[in-house]
């Protein structure tokens, strides 16, 4: 099972290794496998919720995003890469959720299509931006390498995530730095770090 149901911060294992900012400003977490993907479970999970109770000009500007983004990708398609379905099933995940008045059922999600879906968004910011990314990596290499399931993810991905999404990241560590924020942007999803592992916060 992907993600388990929502627990009490206080109950976590490394909770006597956050610091104040972590303690103060979050109540619960959600436990998701530790499997290589669990960056992008963690995110699903914190941007899903986000989704249920942004404003709804927000809401608009988020779903643009992910509507526009078929074309880029076809744009910048290469041979093998197949898409179509998993762009299909991450707008439909999206939709119903934000339709739905009762509490998410993440049984029902579909985590598996919107992290590959997530992960092609990453190549193709990476390969239409790569001036932003090669100080740092071998885009062409990251963007070959980010499609793959079961990859630990570095800040790069994150990085051009949240520039992909227009949405800002924060990642909440019990390492240092404690706090690592992507983007500036009002919509904004928190994600617990500790030991190689992300987890949702709320």
């Amino acid at each position: 099972m992907i993600i388990s149901e929502k627990m009490l911060l206080e109950n976590h294992p490394y909770y006597k290794e956050m610091g104040e900012l972590i303690i103060h400003n979050y109540k619960y977490y959600y436990k998701n496998k530790r499997d290589g993907n669990c960056f992008y479970y963690a995110f699903i999970i914190a941007f899903l919720n986000k989704i249920k109770n942004i404003e709804e000009k927000e809401y608009k500007q988020i779903i643009n995003k992910f509507i526009d983004s078929y074309q880029k990708v076809k744009e910048i398609k290469r041979k093998g890469l197949y898409f179509e379905d998993f762009y299909e099933m991450t707008i439909e995940n999206i939709s119903k959720i934000r339709k739905n008045e009762n509490d998410i059922d993440f049984l029902k999600v579909d985590f598996n299509e919107i992290t590959a879906y997530l992960k092609i968004l990453i190549s193709t910011q990476l390969l239409t931006r790569r001036e932003k990314y090669e100080p740092f990596e071998d885009v062409d290499k990251l963007a070959a390498q980010v499609e793959s399931f079961y990859r630990e993810t570095g800040h790069v991905e994150i990085k051009a995530l949240s520039d992909f999404l227009e949405i800002k990241i924060t990642i909440l560590s019990t390492l240092e730095p404690n706090i690592t924020e992507y983007g500036n942007n009002s919509v904004c999803v928190s994600i617990l770090y500790t030991h190689n592992h992300f987890e949702p916060l709320e």
